[in-house]
């Protein structure tokens, strides 16, 4: 679990956990229709 830091970690962190299961989920559907998909290697921070 996130550390405690934020006010909102807790969420922020189960809302970031739903967002990679559904990623999941999508890529496996993709396969099965036949398409694929490229994910970005990073995400530039400034």
């Amino acid at each position: 679990m996130a550390e405690e830091k934020y006010l909102h970690s807790e969420l922020t962190g189960k809302i970031i956990g739903c967002a990679m299961e559904v990623r999941k989920a999508l890529d496996i559907e993709m396969a099965e229709q036949g398409l694929t998909a490229r994910r970005k290697d990073g995400i530039e921070l400034q």
